[in-house]
């Protein structure tokens, strides 16, 4: 199961419209397996409903508003992707 995408206006919409225009966006280099696991991760992180995850070409993008720190996405890599 994926963690939630939101709906774009169009399927031609850029990610830079998906986000609000405040919001920092970051490609997640790595693939997470199990979305579940990414979605409570981020949820634990940032709160539910704080941040917007997309897929676009086979990589998520996730927005926040604020940039991601570099703990961040250890934090992330360490919770999620780490258990493979």
């Amino acid at each position: 199961m994926k963690p939630p995408v939101y709906p774009t206006r169009s399927p031609a919409s850029s990610a830079s419209s998906f986000f609000p225009a405040e919001w920092s966006q970051h490609v997640l280099q790595k693939r997470y397996r199990d979305p579940m696991r990414l979605k409570q991760t981020l949820d634990d992180m940032y709160g539910p409903g704080q941040y917007k995850v997309m897929e676009k070409g086979g990589r998520w993008i996730l927005g926040l508003p604020k940039p991601m720190s570099e703990s961040d996405l250890e934090e992330l890599d360490k919770r999620t992707y780490h258990h493979y």
